[in-house]
């Protein structure tokens, strides 16, 4: 299985990173090559995976609203790349933001929400009509 991994933008993903999404993260995609599968990261520059990097700028300075919302533009730019580059079975997104970068495109995704589930906006755990192809399935799973 070619599994694409996204982090939260504005963190780099290892095993010491400060958050804990990105520390799960870093052990998911680590355990899907022991097990034998293809694991691409998208990630903030900086990040340490087992498999593949692939970066995108890691924010400098004050994290403003226009730096968010740089990153996230960057984040969605480079899974476009990724899923027009590689065979991609399915997209696992752990940062708060995902719905802001995730592809319209009809692809497997699934999201871990890492957060309380008050820090996500309502939308997001709504279920898109299947019927339509141009909106994209949201599988949600809540890590306690």
């Amino acid at each position: 299985m070619n599994v694409l991994s996204v982090g939260y933008p504005l963190f780099p993903v290892s095993a010491d990173s400060a958050g804990g999404a990105e520390q799960i993260l870093f052990l998911l995609e680590r355990g899907l090559m022991k097990a034998g599968h293809r694991s691409i990261v998208i990630a903030a520059q900086g990040s340490c995976v087992t498999g593949e990097l692939v970066e995108t700028p890691a924010p400098a300075g004050e994290i403003t609203d226009a730096v968010r919302e740089h990153a996230q533009h960057a984040h969605a730019a480079c899974i476009e790349r990724v899923l027009e580059q590689f065979p991609v079975d399915l997209v696992h997104f752990h940062g708060l933001d995902f719905s802001t970068y995730m592809p319209a495109r009809p692809i497997l995704k699934v999201v871990t929400l890492h957060l309380p589930l008050a820090w996500y906006p309502p939308s997001i755990f709504k279920r898109q009509n299947r019927s339509e192809e141009h909106t994209s399935e949201l599988q949600s799973h809540h890590d306690l």
